[in-house]
């Protein structure tokens, strides 16, 4: 019963500190990468914050597990799209001029800082591929109804890592 409510509150903190607003977040900025479903969340020293992927899968039945199994697809075609923008994209020249795009159109910075910074960053996700991966958490999910879909966002982020490493070590996993 002790370890219980020891979880439950863990899960409490961890809910509030990952939702929870960031004071740093003024110097935050996010690149869409509309053509991979990802979203890329940094700080302008090239720290990443949170990446986002979108997965979408068709519910092809009326049966009660339908929409279970399409979110579970979805999940599956999100995780798949970072792994492929993080081997694909992240490699590419595309990679740094959108980077760089968006740190000039926030207003931050010359041109050639705002490259090294997209170069930082990408080098900061390079190193973190592994943890990022493994460290995915399902955000949101939600049917649509037009397109008869499940559609699921997938993030990623240290602070996230951090709060599934402090319940694991909570329950002495």
């Amino acid at each position: 019963m002790k370890k219980l409510a020891t979880f439950t509150v863990t899960i409490m903190l961890a809910g509030c500190s990952t939702f929870s607003g960031n004071k740093n977040d003024v110097h935050s900025v996010t690149t869409e990468f509309v053509s991979s479903n990802i979203k890329v969340t940094y700080t302008r020293e090239g720290d990443v914050e949170m990446i986002q992927s979108i997965g979408a899968a068709r519910v092809t039945s009326n049966l009660p597990s339908a929409r279970e199994e399409a979110a579970s697809m979805a999940v599956l075609k999100a995780r798949r799209q970072l792994s492929e923008f993080i081997k694909v994209e992240l490699d590419s020249e595309r990679f740094v001029a959108t980077i760089t795009n968006s740190l000039q159109r926030s207003n931050e910075g010359q041109t050639d800082i705002n490259s090294n910074i997209a170069y930082d960053l990408k080098e900061n996700i390079k190193q973190k591929s592994s943890a990022i991966l493994m460290g995915t958490m399902v955000e949101s999910e939600r049917y649509d109804e037009a397109s008869k879909s499940m559609v699921v966002v997938v993030r990623a982020s240290p602070r996230d890592r951090k709060a599934m490493n402090q319940i694991r070590g909570t329950l002495g996993m």
